[in-house]
């Protein structure tokens, strides 16, 4: 792949949170995973998707993907609060996956198989959960996403006790100027792992 178009699809994707989440004020979804502000991301998401999936901006490949991976995140974090409609949160994050995947984009199949790993992990699939976070870091290498990477393997780690996959996934993380490794893989891959 040329260095312009990964260029182009990162910044494209950098992009998504401008044009989601900051077109009056920064949103409650930009941190979207401290316990009280899981609520409040939903909630924004709710209130704008209409609007968002109205517009000509989701026939963007990078726009539709990073929209769906988003909003995926926000209901599986939710969904992992013990929302009382976690089922119906853990069908939207599938099919927002299923979207993703039929874009038929290698990095958005890795998202979307991530997503789908979060929700292996709510549904206590530990064994799917696991093949799935294995299968993600391998698309997101193969797509070149070294963020992806280290968040799956970082999560594979957790959810077998594997603490060299931890070590090595914190370690590529730190390189990247990343404080808290724990609290990215969380935000990025949100789920039960441990």
């Amino acid at each position: 792949r040329p260095a312009s178009a990964s260029r182009c699809g990162s910044s494209a994707r950098r992009g998504i949170a401008r044009i989601l989440f900051f077109p009056r004020h920064r949103p409650p979804a930009h941190v979207i995973h401290d316990a009280g502000e899981v609520e409040a991301a939903w909630s924004w998401i709710q209130e704008r998707w209409a609007a968002l999936h109205g517009s000509l901006l989701t026939r963007n490949q990078a726009i539709f993907i990073a929209s769906r991976q988003i909003r995926g995140r926000v209901a599986l974090a939710r969904a992992a609060t013990g929302a009382p409609e976690a089922g119906r949160l853990l069908e939207l994050a599938e099919s927002d996956a299923r979207a993703m995947e039929g874009q038929k984009a290698g990095w958005g199949n890795a998202l979307a198989t991530l997503m789908r790993a979060g929700v292996a992990s709510l549904r206590d699939r530990k064994d799917t959960a696991a093949t799935l976070l294995q299968r993600a870091e391998q698309e997101a290498a193969a797509a070149e996403i070294g963020l992806h990477v280290a968040v799956a393997r970082r999560l594979r780690g957790v959810l077998s006790g594997e603490a060299a996959l931890v070590e090595s996934a914190d370690a590529w993380m730190r390189e990247q100027g990343i404080r808290n490794p724990q609290r990215m893989a969380e935000i990025t891959g949100p789920g039960r792992w441990s």
